[in-house]
């Protein structure tokens, strides 16, 4: 499952999110226009990538509530204790990737959309592998780093332009149709207005 469905589906979630918490928005359109001024027709440089702090948060929690793969198979290549319980070698193992985004012990109000969740304040002393949506170790994504500068740049370039706003009702980005990566059932609706 790589490229570009789950990097658009990623982008998606991440649109209706913004569009759904016009305060979040806020705080991106500042930070791009902090970055660009009035340059909105200028290309998102590798400078401009690495200064989007806030909008990594942005896309990390969107990822973090709607991971665009959220379960992985895995196989067991050796006996596995955890607890009381024994995952024997060779069992598949499916893993969900989803729960684990949502666990309040990790993620306070893990349903609530809060790009504060990955601030440097907040981020320090988690576990590596709290925050899996590209999957981890030695199977993590290889085009990980591709996809957050794809999506940092379309997000940059689109909201230099356009304010985003929900066309639907927040309970629709909850019904979903899962296949291997998942979307929203009907699509996602949004309206772009021209930023004035």
């Amino acid at each position: 499952m790589a490229g570009m469905e789950t990097t658009a589906t990623s982008l998606s979630f991440t649109m209706m999110l913004l569009g759904f918490n016009q305060d979040v928005q806020r705080k991106v359109l500042k930070e791009l226009d902090a970055i660009f001024g009035d340059e909105v027709e200028r290309s998102v440089s590798m400078e401009d990538l690495n200064n989007l702090k806030y909008i990594e948060q942005v896309i990390k929690e969107s990822l973090r509530l709607y991971p665009a793969v959220p379960f992985v198979p895995r196989t067991s290549t050796e006996d596995i204790k955890i607890t009381s319980h024994t995952i024997p070698k060779g069992c598949d193992v499916l893993f969900n990737i989803y729960s684990l985004h949502r666990n309040p012990k990790i993620y306070p109000n893990p349903d609530d959309f809060d790009p504060e969740n990955f601030s440097p304040e907040r981020s320090k002393g988690r576990h590596p592998y709290s925050f899996l949506p590209f999957s981890g170790g030695l199977r993590k994504c290889v085009g990980y780093k591709y996809a957050m500068f794809q999506m940092k740049v379309v997000l940059a370039t689109v909201l230099r332009h356009f304010t985003v706003h929900p066309a639907c009702e927040r309970k629709e980005m909850e019904r979903w149709d899962f296949h291997l990566t998942w979307k929203i059932v009907n699509g996602y609706n949004i309206i772009l207005v021209p930023r004035g």
